[in-house]
């Protein structure tokens, strides 16, 4: 089975959901139920990766999916992997690709440590890029309320970076992955959608849970 590990099940049904749309069939794994659990889970847990770990073990899955930016720069995936013996595919793996195309970007997440695990991360990959950065826990959580100006304000955020010369905006958040964005006016990123499609160009995804069509 394949596995969607969201940050909540906001995040995790969403990834669900794009899956499905392409015929896949997947389970989802949220770590939390809220962006507000989220951080009292780590106020009370010594290591996210190993409370995380425990979630997996029990397990079998072919391969999980980590459809969340703040797990995917927190948590050494590497090593879960290694512990469980299965794939773990998290949204670092496909932010060196992108962000070599472009020597400014502005980045929309969910909390300040996101963007500060983002920018360590262009660092130690020896990437240049400057981020514009917006952390909206409010703008994530209006999304799980279904409110109506999510779209409005991210366009408002994307105009802001094309003024401050970003050469495209990326949505560091996997709750925004739904967002209908074609009219802005400089690129934008779903990282989401991208580790949907190197899964499935690198032959993560089993043939066993294409969906039929009926």
């Amino acid at each position: 089975m394949i596995y969607v590990i969201g940050g909540d099940g906001c995040d995790a049904q969403i990834g669900i959901d794009l899956l499905a749309r392409m015929g896949i069939a997947a389970q989802g794994l949220p770590i939390s139920n809220s962006p507000s659990d989220y951080r009292d889970i780590l106020a009370r847990v010594p290591l996210i990766d190993d409370y995380i770990l425990e979630k997996l073990r029990p397990i079998q899955a072919d391969v999980f999916l980590v459809f969340c930016n703040t797990l995917s720069f927190s948590v050494d995936w590497d090593r879960l992997a290694n512990k469980i013996r299965t794939p773990i595919l998290s949204l670092s793996l496909v932010y060196n690709d992108f962000l070599a195309q472009y020597s400014s970007v502005g980045v929309v997440a969910c909390f300040e440590d996101t963007i500060n695990n983002i920018r360590l991360f262009c660092d130690q990959n020896n990437r240049t890029t400057t981020t514009l950065s917006y952390a909206l826990v409010s703008l994530v959580e209006a999304v799980e309320n279904n409110e109506p100006f999510v779209e409005d304000i991210l366009h408002q955020l994307i105009e802001t970076s094309a003024h401050l010369k970003a050469e495209a905006f990326v949505l560091g958040c996997t709750h925004f992955e739904d967002c209908d964005l074609a009219r802005s006016p400089i690129d934008v990123i779903y990282p989401g959608k991208r580790l949907i499609q190197y899964a499935l160009n690198n032959g993560y995804i089993p043939d066993q849970y294409r969906m039929v069509a009926q």
